[in-house]
C-alpha cells in the first residue's frame, strides 16, 4: 500500500505578488503534515506527492521537502529517469511547441511539476520516471504528464513489461504503473 497526494500550488511569482514563494512553502508544509497523518493512520507506507507546484527544485518550497526526507522520483528511478523539464508552450499561437520558456531545459532547473516520494523504509522502488511528450498531448496542458513505473514489496525485476497483481492475502510482489496528469490545463 502507498498514498498519493496531488496538489496544485499558488501560481503567482514573487515579482507579481511578493510572498508567493513562501505561500507555496506553507502549502507544502501542510501537505507534509497531511502525509504524516496518513502514515500515522496506515503505518509505515510510502507517500508520493505530485502536482504542479509552480516552483523549481532549487527553491525553498521543494528544498524543504527534500530536507524533510522526500526524494524527486526522477533522481531515484532505477531504470530510467527522464530529466526533461516537462513544460512546453501550450498555445495555438505558438503551435503547441515542445520548446519551453522555463529557466532551464533540465528538470532540476526548469520543472515546476514535481513527483516526490517519502519512503524511509525503502519499501517501494521507482523504476521508471518518464515525461510523456507525445504530440497529441501538447494541446491539453502546458505541462506534460508523467508516467511512473513502481515496484512495491520485496523484489526487483529487470523487465519493465512485467505486470503482476498479488492474489488476495498473498505475499506475491506487484508492479504498478501510474500515470500522473497534472491539473493545469492551458496553464
Amino acid at each position: 500500500m502507498f498514498a498519493v497526494i496531488g496538489t496544485h500550488l499558488w501560481w503567482k511569482s514573487d515579482k507579481a505578488q511578493p510572498g508567493s514563494t513562501m505561500a507555496r512553502a506553507s502549502q507544502l508544509r501542510l501537505v507534509m503534515a497531511e502525509a504524516e497523518i496518513i502514515r500515522a493512520k496506515f503505518g509505515d507506507i510510502p507517500v508520493f506527492v505530485v502536482g504542479d507546484m509552480n516552483c523549481e527544485e532549487g527553491t525553498v518550497p521543494i528544498q524543504q521537502m527534500i530536507q524533510g526526507g522526500y526524494k524527486p522520483c526522477y533522481k531515484v528511478a532505477t531504470v530510467y529517469g527522464d530529466t526533461h523539464n516537462g513544460h512546453h508552450i501550450c498555445s495555438p499561437k505558438d503551435g503547441y511547441s515542445t520548446v519551453s520558456r522555463r529557466r532551464g531545459p533540465e528538470r532540476e532547473a526548469g520543472a515546476i511539476d514535481h513527483c516526490l516520494i517519502y519512503d524511509p523504509s525503502a519499501s517501494v522502488e521507482v523504476r521508471v520516471f518518464d515525461c510523456i511528450m507525445s504530440e497529441y498531448i501538447g494541446a491539453l496542458s502546458g505541462i506534460y504528464p508523467i508516467f511512473l513505473f513502481v515496484s512495491t514489496g520485496f523484489f526487483k525485476t529487470s523487465s519493465p513489461s512485467i505486470f503482476t497483481v498479488p492474489e488476495s492475502g498473498s505475499r506475491k510482489p506487484e508492479i504498478i504503473r501510474i500515470v500522473v496528469v497534472f491539473p493545469a490545463p492551458f496553464g
